[in-house]
């Protein structure tokens, strides 16, 4: 876009915002152009307010670099009361604002844990067929939790399989319709199975037992529903209690839609479409986080062409009936904070998160678009509250509020909604960047790369890439401290999960989408800490 049009275009919408009706009038019967504010994404408050704070970050970082005396100065020390546990002070690749970030904080981050030995098998469960998706999930089967790997393929067909047992539960064909399951997902608690296709359609299949032949069916119940007028992209599903939680998607239509799988006072899971909120570009990844003090959905997600990271929660929003005296409580989704993954210069375009996880409590890790090496970008993620607290229109007593009267302000934020567009108001956080590395990975412009946290009580994440190696990276001491040779050539899906035997032992299922091999590599529970 032609910048003195989009600057134009600021101007107009800070005008409209502003009511200064006469002034917009003029304006643009000065330039000769109509506009249409409606698709603004920033304001321009937002931007010269971001822009203020961006050069007060330049300045803080200038003056922790230069001593009193004009000479450069050490990196800035933790103190080890406040940081313990953390990336010592010395360790040379985090810069003084980060280091001042995780002593404030007190972020905690662990070393690598090594688990060995290492077993890998091969499953030939589809005959050289294309496995497009992978999970490692839990199912509630007669009583009793199982780990499995969900599997599904090109040719439609899906498999649940027992990784501890090492069998085939159920097979299934068609579940997606014509189109190939893009995603599924097990409902805690429950036998259900949440099984979205690659043409954005959400519906849940129900795994059942015969009596008398004692196998395993699966079939669709309920009424799915359409989520994307387009194919999907990427999706995420997190559960918020028994038998509940929230499925968010983005598809090439451009929208984040979020789908709450609601339990209530039904015999089986209902599927309620939340909402959508359409983005200025393509959406690239997305994960479902918890806000734990207010027991709320995070949604983070990420697009083309920013390296923003954009948030969002879902709240009740109260609306009148007819006869206004009745009240129905709907959901609406709200978005929060824009965070940004690039404090070195006043841009947002120089990257984009590719791919998304949490990598340890209140911290996330992206992997980024960079060639021909992703970078790993981890930044601690603010509360609800935090960022409820930068919104401009939220009072300056957010940060002492209880969280009733948190709620009701997020209630209010939705009745002021944007319909389905982003809010140009929302508040740019910077300053949340723990660390970035050199992901050692290769990729290029075409790669979708895969970030998979570790099951709980592990630290690092791991790297999938190009290259058909799965790299364990110490997010600690930033490098690559383990890799396993899965497949010859591009990994087409990985998951990994842990076993619910004694000792969680860690479990990583992978496809090659060269070699069309399906690997199941389980790591048992014996480890050591690495510490280079």
């Amino acid at each position: 876009m032609d910048p003195d049009l989009y600057a134009q275009r600021l101007i107009a919408h800070y005008l409209k915002q502003h009511r200064l009706n006469d002034t917009l009038r003029a304006f643009e019967i000065e330039v000769n152009r109509k506009f249409d504010t409606d698709s603004i994404d920033e304001s321009l408050t937002v931007l010269v307010k971001d822009y203020l704070e961006f050069q007060g970050l330049e300045s803080s970082a200038e003056h922790h670099r230069v001593g009193s005396n004009g000479e450069s100065e050490g990196v800035l020390p933790i103190k080890a009361s406040a940081a313990l546990n953390t990336t010592h002070s010395n360790n040379s690749v985090l810069t003084m604002e980060q280091q001042r970030l995780i002593e404030d904080r007190q972020i905690s981050i662990d070393y690598w844990t090594v688990r060995c030995p290492e077993k890998k098998t091969k499953l030939d469960l589809f005959q050289k067929t294309l496995v497009i998706f992978s999970n490692v999930d839990h199912v509630t089967l007669d009583g009793e939790v199982r780990t499995v790997g969900l599997f599904s393929t090109s040719s439609r067909s899906v498999c649940i399989y027992d990784l501890e047992n090492r069998q085939v539960l159920v097979r299934g064909e068609n579940l997606g319709g014509r189109s190939p399951v893009k995603a599924m997902a097990c409902i805690p608690g429950t036998a259900y199975v949440l099984i979205c296709s690659m043409n954005g359609n959400l519906s849940i299949s129900a795994v059942k037992k015969d009596a008398n032949s004692g196998d395993y069916s699966i079939s669709s119940i309920g009424k799915g529903v359409s989520l994307h007028r387009k194919l999907i992209t990427s999706v995420a599903y997190r559960s918020f209690g028994l038998g509940s939680g929230y499925f968010c998607s983005l598809g090439w239509d451009c929208r984040l839609v979020v789908c709450k799988v609601a339990n209530e006072n039904t015999d089986s899971p209902e599927l309620i479409n939340v909402g959508s909120v359409v983005l200025p570009t393509q959406g690239t990844c997305v994960t479902v986080l918890r806000d734990d003090e207010l027991e709320l959905p995070v949604v983070l997600v990420g697009r083309v062409d920013s390296s923003f990271v954009h948030v969002f929660t879902v709240c009740k929003r109260k609306n009148n009936t007819g006869d206004g005296t009745d009240i129905q409580h709907n959901e609406s989704i709200v978005e929060l904070a824009k965070l940004s993954l690039n404090d070195s210069e006043f841009s947002s375009h120089v990257f984009h998160p590719m791919a998304i996880t949490q990598s340890s409590r209140g911290v996330v890790s992206v992997a980024t678009s960079h060639t021909p090496y992703l970078r790993v970008v981890t930044f601690a993620l603010p509360s609800v509250r935090e960022m409820l607290s930068k919104a401009p229109s939220v009072v300056d007593s957010c940060s002492k509020s209880d969280s009733s009267t948190l709620l009701c302000e997020l209630r209010r934020m939705c009745q002021k909604g944007t319909d389905d567009r982003l809010n140009p108001n929302v508040p740019v956080m910077r300053n949340v960047i723990v660390s970035n590395f050199s992901g050692m990975t290769p990729q290029d412009r075409f790669s979708t790369p895969v970030l998979m946290s570790r099951p709980s009580g592990r630290s690092g994440i791991w790297v999938v890439g190009n290259d058909g190696l799965i790299r364990g990276f110490d997010l600690r001491i930033g490098k690559v401290v383990e890799t396993i040779r899965a497949h010859e050539g591009r990994i087409k899906t990985v998951s990994a999960g842990y076993l619910t035997g004694e000792g969680h032992n860690e479990v990583i299922v992978s496809c090659g989408a060269v070699d069309l091999s399906l690997i199941h590599i389980c790591r048992c529970r014996r480890y050591s800490l690495c510490r280079s």
